[in-house]
């Protein structure tokens, strides 16, 4: 006697091959996925140097607390302080101005245009120096929260070089 037992894989052949197929899709996935993150590591590495090479001091602030979020090397240089010192912190609480309405005229100016253009500011820097500079800002939402990006450009030299030609001009 012989007993022959049949079974239909058909179905199991099909699922095995959208396995195959669903694998292989799933590989080329993952490989598109770690192209895109170096890429967007590659683009943040980037945006970094553009933000740290920058000639001017940039920050960003939190426009809810003030607290700065990052800050240039410019902006660490010129001002003279650590990282450390300044991040979390705010303007504010730095004492950078002694114009201590200031702050307040920025942030209106930011609130009812959602930019300064040009602001002139004196500040105190960490050793005990005064700046003139011109400040400009701009609302911009990071990560969910309202920022503000401020440009800050030193201009000393050329207020000094103005005061001396009017003092020239007199003599």
């Amino acid at each position: 006697c012989v007993a022959v037992f049949g079974h239909d894989i058909t179905a199991a052949k099909r699922t095995q091959g959208e396995l195959l197929a669903a694998r292989e899709e799933l590989s080329h996935q993952v490989e598109a996925l770690q192209a895109s993150r170096h890429h967007l590591a590659e683009s943040e590495a980037s945006l970094r140097r553009i933000f740290d090479a920058n000639l001017d001091a940039v920050t960003i602030n939190d426009m809810e607390t003030g607290a700065y979020l990052d800050v240039n090397e410019e902006f660490l240089r010129r001002m003279g302080f650590t990282r450390d010192e300044v991040m979390g912190h705010s303007f504010d609480g730095m004492n950078l101005s002694p114009d201590k309405t200031l702050r307040r005229r920025f942030v209106h100016e930011l609130e009812t245009n959602g930019r300064v253009r040009n602001m002139e500011a004196d500040f105190d820097v960490k050793d005990g120096e005064q700046i003139h500079c011109l400040v400009s800002g701009i609302v911009l939402e990071l990560g969910g929260r309202r920022c503000c990006m401020t440009l800050t450009r030193d201009v000393t030299e050329i207020k000094e070089a103005e005061a001396a030609a009017r003092e020239d001009e007199h003599r």
